[in-house]
């Protein structure tokens, strides 16, 4: 369950990105008028972020228009509901594109289902038993919180998951309440072997490199 969001004053800098206790608190409060059960004991992780103000739209919503400057660019400035606004947002930037002359092309061979993601967590036993029966890493548990195995974490590397984050999203592992303290490095260890050691493995993209120095896995290989 994730709980929130608030909006809170102008931050100190673009670097301004504390959890606050009052803050923490209030957010808290406002969520337990939902879900009166909720309790703080039960947090396993608070962040907060920042967003830019839309000072381009009256109501400081939406504001969808072509750039002025560069042919084929949409500006898209969105306000809170950016989520749930995102398919008619699209249609909008479809339309404003056509209006302005560009050519639409239609894309034949537009896959518009990936095939499905097997999860230990979620398969009844039987299922389980088939899959590990065939593959001996969906029966190694990398992740315990969210049980979360080998084969699963290859999988996701396999399709394209290539930093702790990503395999994260994808697969679930380092969302418990240990927060990866448990198996972060072990999933380091899988993305290594593709990425090609550990220092080239990232958190979540350029400069958020999770290992420094000599790699010991190039060490040995010289």
């Amino acid at each position: 369950l994730m709980i929130g969001l608030g909006r809170f004053p102008t931050p100190r800098d673009k670097q301004d990105t504390y959890v606050t206790r009052d803050k923490l608190e209030e957010v808290i409060r406002m969520s337990q008028e939902l879900v009166p059960a909720l309790s703080e004991k039960g947090i396993i992780a608070t962040f907060a972020g920042i967003r830019s103000e839309n000072n381009k739209a009256p109501n400081g919503d939406f504001y969808i228009e072509l750039s002025e400057k560069a042919k084929g660019v949409v500006h898209a400035v969105i306000g809170s509901p950016g989520l749930t606004a995102a398919p008619a947002v699209a249609e909008l930037v479809i339309k404003k594109l056509q209006e302005a002359g560009l050519r639409l092309r239609e894309k034949k061979a537009f896959q518009k289902e990936r095939k499905g993601w097997f999860r230990f967590a979620e398969a009844p036993e039987e299922a389980r038993g088939e899959v590990v029966a065939n593959d001996l890493r969906y029966g190694r548990l990398v992740c315990r919180c969210e049980a979360v195995s080998e084969g699963e974490i290859i999988e996701a590397i396999a399709r394209g998951a290539d930093t702790l984050d990503s395999v994260k999203h994808v697969t679930r592992a380092g969302m418990g309440r240990c927060q990866g303290g448990y198996c972060a490095m072990a999933v380091l260890d899988l993305l290594a072997k593709e990425r090609g050691g550990q220092t080239q493995v990232t958190k979540k993209g350029d400069r958020s490199s999770m290992v420094f120095g000599l790699d010991p896995c190039s060490a040995r290989r010289r």
